[in-house]
């Protein structure tokens, strides 16, 4: 038998082609960079004439309206658990109840208005995963890095449809390294000057940048954010012309109750 060094890297050659071949194969395909949507539902959308009620059925119902980026806001429970209501006042009126805090067994055995359903995080979960091609942005009232951990670390497999809104600088490098990638500085609570939140823009990646219509108005920072490529955001718009005011003024996209993507 012929057992010379070139005999064996004759030999080896269609082997390590092979598993070559099978390396490539088995590669995880290149996933496309996710784009912002125009239109992002605002509370979940309106339902049954009621805006922001981050209830299952508006969820669905901006689902079947064309809406894949659905804001949703979440509130701390008594218990710590993370509950999917605006704030607690509104419990007094989309609700059977009194204006308070309650636990998450609790809140789920509310009525709410309208035969609506309200969200916990695994309802929330469950819904995602029915709906692939939908993403959550998420607007936590308080303790915004705590709650996105407990998503990221109850819900690993959803994080890739999870978009944070963060709402300080400071908080992006904790929300990163939880594993989010697709996140959003948004600036209605934001302490940060204009020239501040420029520079941090330069420095980081950001999905997008959200402020008030306001603040898209009164100073050129839409223009400047507009210029270095970041997708800016305003909330919230409802009408036809007030978005192409605002797109006038180098805002790209709009946190709306009644406009639907077209």
């Amino acid at each position: 038998m012929n057992t010379s060094p070139a005999r064996w890297a004759l030999l080896a050659a269609p082997a390590a082609a092979a598993l070559l071949a099978a390396t490539v194969l088995l590669r995880p395909p290149a996933v496309a960079p996710l784009k912002p949507e125009k239109y992002i539902a605002h509370g979940a959308g309106t339902v049954g004439g009621r805006p922001c009620t981050s209830s299952l059925e508006a969820l669905n119902e901006s689902y079947r309206n064309r809406f894949r980026f659905i804001e949703l806001d979440f509130n701390w429970t008594t218990d710590n658990e993370l509950a999917l209501v605006h704030d607690w006042e509104r419990v007094s009126w989309l609700f059977n109840g009194t204006a308070k805090e309650y636990s998450l067994a609790d809140f789920m055995k509310l009525k709410m208005a309208g035969g609506l359903t309200q969200l916990s995080l695994e309802r929330l979960a469950a819904w995602l995963a029915a709906h692939p091609d939908a993403y959550i942005v998420t607007d936590i009232k308080a303790g915004n890095v705590e709650g996105l951990r407990m998503i990221a670390q109850r819900h690993p497999g959803l994080i890739r449809q999870i978009l944070p809104q963060i709402y300080q600088l400071q908080e992006y490098a904790a929300v990163q390294a939880l594993g989010y990638r697709q996140i959003i500085l948004t600036l209605y609570a934001c302490s940060s000057t204009d020239d501040e939140i420029i520079a941090f823009c330069k420095r980081h990646k950001l999905l997008a940048v959200t402020m008030p219509s306001q603040r898209a108005t009164a100073t050129g920072l839409a223009a400047q954010l507009s210029a270095l490529g970041l997708f800016v955001y305003t909330h919230t718009v409802n009408t036809e012309a007030e978005a192409q005011a605002l797109e006038a003024r180098n805002v790209s996209g709009f946190y709306t109750d009644d406009l639907k993507p077209h």
